[in-house]
């Protein structure tokens, strides 16, 4: 098994010849097989042990037999004590995802405080064959179906090779001892009744139901290869970046569900479920002006494209006051110069869009800078009367992004200008003003 162990490592690329290697040690075969197969491949090896306080004295006896282990070795040991129940009420999440979240945080960590280590994990075959069928029932995809990667960033799974028999005849031909975990009995928990129930009945269907779950992810590999390639012609043909924005022109690709597929796979680095997606494709196209949120992004519907951006970016409540005379006032989004003029002459009226000359009061108390609202409304330049400012968007065929990044300059409350686009009508220039407000403004995002 020893040479089995080093070919696999080798073919897979998976450590170069004295590699420094944190092997996360529970103390069950698993891991403890990986661990005395790693040292003895002459690896720079050091352990790492989680205690999650959740089997009293049990738990307790596994960190004293991980500590005993590393001594026999003379390897470095790390071990890291959990209150894994009250993290779990805390988040309210299950104790097994509590321990799972609390763990790989934990390797994390370590790892960047051990320079050109990666983190060895004890998972073989039949931990595959369960992983794969769990996806399976869940109603995954390719990347499901191939099950763990042999190695992942920081983390590495040398013993996706063998089987949890030849692990065992391995332990007990070379007299290495282990700790059981009772609780890998029970099988409450769904992995265990997959390993313990279903997984006796394949073998009884097909003692070589491992080989077969074995092409299933060399088969689901190749696909999720294939689909990763199509995917970045999709994403090359179809998304456009401005800045932090992102600008999604799906009528460029010829097939719908493949466009619905790529989305999914897509948006979901953006924290949006594969069903948020699919409810905009089932009654496609979907409307526009239609949104969702993720925690951390807003995907919004428009005329011609959708458009994905980060949620900072759709904070538009704050209100700039212009203080003074004149002045500049820059921010991420745009950049606004103004003055005041208190006697003639007056400049001209600009036929640039960006810029303006307003009649002001001459007893105005205030100037400032804010974001559209539900509600406003203003008389644009030429019209009498008012009109929602929602519906002159509508009018100017300015999308709902757009909308949400296009300042009003107010004087005392009241809307003056529609930056870029019009002037109110009750503050245009004329001979007859006494007070004038020269603005000009720059979009930069």
């Amino acid at each position: 098994m020893l040479k089995a162990f080093q070919d696999y490592i080798n073919d897979h690329q998976l450590l170069a010849p004295g590699a420094k290697v944190i092997v996360a040690l529970s103390g069950g075969i698993d891991s403890v097989i990986l661990t005395h197969l790693l040292w003895k491949s002459k690896y720079k090896l050091e352990i790492a042990h989680c205690n999650f306080n959740l089997r009293g004295k049990e738990a307790d006896d596994d960190q004293v037999f991980a500590m005993n282990l590393a001594e026999a070795l003379n390897v470095p040991f790390h071990i890291q004590s959990f209150n894994t129940r009250e993290y779990a009420e805390e988040k309210n999440i299950s104790l097994q995802m509590a321990a799972r979240e609390l763990r790989f945080g934990w390797f994390k960590h370590l790892q960047k405080h051990i320079p050109e280590s990666v983190i060895a994990l004890a998972h073989h075959r039949d931990d595959q064959v369960e992983t794969q069928l769990l996806n399976l029932l869940r109603g995954t995809g390719f990347a499901g179906l191939r099950g763990m990667k042999n190695k992942r960033g920081i983390f590495i799974r040398p013993l996706l090779f063998a089987t949890r028999e030849e692990i065992e005849r391995f332990a007990v031909t070379n007299s290495i001892s282990w700790r059981e975990d009772a609780s890998n009995k029970k099988t409450k928990y769904k992995r265990n009744f997959v390993r313990h129930k279903i997984l006796p009945l394949f073998s009884n269907i097909n003692p070589a139901y491992r080989d077969a779950f074995a092409k299933l992810e060399q088969h689901a590999n190749w696909a999720e290869k294939a689909l990763e390639e199509k995917r970045f012609f999709f994403q090359k043909k179809c998304l456009t970046s401005s800045g932090e924005k992102i600008l999604i022109y799906l009528m460029k690709w010829h097939l719908l569900s493949e466009s619905e597929f790529f989305m999914k796979l897509i948006m979901a680095d953006y924290g949006f479920s594969g069903r948020d997606i699919g409810e905009l494709f089932k009654h496609y196209p979907p409307q526009v002006g239609t949104q969702l949120q993720s925690k951390t992004h807003k995907l919004l519907v428009n005329r011609d494209h959708w458009l994905l951006y980060p949620l900072h970016l759709a904070k538009k409540d704050a209100t700039y006051m212009l203080q003074g005379d004149e002045g500049l006032l820059e921010t991420e989004q745009f950049r606004l110069k103004w003055k005041v003029i208190h006697e003639a002459p007056f400049p001209e009226i600009s036929k640039e869009a960006n810029e303006v000359t307003l009649s002001i009061p001459s007893a105005y108390q205030e100037l400032s800078l804010r974001f559209w609202q539900e509600g406003d409304r203003f008389s644009p330049l030429g019209m009498k009367g008012e009109k929602k400012l929602s519906d002159f968007f509508i009018d100017s065929k300015i999308d709902l992004d757009q909308k949400n990044n296009i300042p009003l300059l107010c004087i005392d409350g009241a809307i003056a200008w529609v930056c870029g686009l019009r002037p109110a009508e009750p503050f245009k220039h004329s001979k007859q003003a006494q007070k004038v407000l020269w603005a000009h403004f720059e979009q930069r995002s």
